[in-house]
């Protein structure tokens, strides 16, 4: 395989894009006990201990990886005789595509970023955890969990993971949007390139 091959480069970002989604929920919940005056209090975390690091750099694997597929798809749209100007006009046209390509720039240069900004927000990473999340779609239009939290014993059905979180904000700490809607949104920006192209 060619590690440059447009199709192995897809291959390695959805799997980093499933690196945010773990299905192993009770080995990741953690119930403590406790004591306050009268009450017997109980909270649970969905984190099972993961290091704020470890979720800080698959959140840059995936913004990385997304990011890069600028070049890699002006050089396939060239490769097949087509202008690379499609990819910035798709890039132009999208808000969630110029963050990205900010918070990967970020990521590369440092904070803040000293040349022009493609979407002159500013942006970047705050609040990153973890947390439980359920979808539904055509083929599981429903899902359900139930946790008993004196002893962590977790079931469900359907479309339930822990995913990674985090909050996009400005320079100024002004929300943006969410990580997964970044995510979500640069993608079904792509998405439609992949679609274009056949990849």
């Amino acid at each position: 395989m060619d590690y440059n091959d447009i199709k192995a480069r897809l291959e390695r970002l959805y799997l980093a894009l499933n690196s945010r989604l773990d299905s192993n929920i009770e080995s990741r919940i953690r119930v403590e006990h406790g004591v306050e005056g009268i009450y017997h209090t109980v909270s649970v975390s969905f984190d099972g201990g993961t290091d704020v690091a470890d979720l800080g750099n698959k959140v840059g694997w995936i913004i990385g990886g997304i990011a890069d597929l600028k070049d890699n798809l002006k050089n396939e749209v060239r490769r097949r005789g087509m202008s690379s100007g499609l990819i910035e006009n798709k890039i132009k046209g999208s808000p969630h595509l110029q963050l990205i390509i900010d918070l990967a720039n970020s990521q590369k240069h440092g904070y803040p970023l000293t040349k022009p900004e493609r979407s002159g927000r500013s942006p970047k990473i705050v609040d990153i955890g973890t947390g439980l999340q359920g979808r539904t779609d055509k083929d599981n239009p429903s899902m359900s969990f139930s946790m008993d939290p004196f002893t962590g014993k977790f079931s469900s059905t359907g479309n339930v993971a822990i995913v990674i979180s985090a909050d996009i904000v400005d320079a100024d700490d002004n929300y943006i949007m969410s990580l997964e809607d970044l995510i979500e949104g640069a993608m079904g920006q792509w998405q439609e390139i992949f679609e274009l192209l056949k990849l």
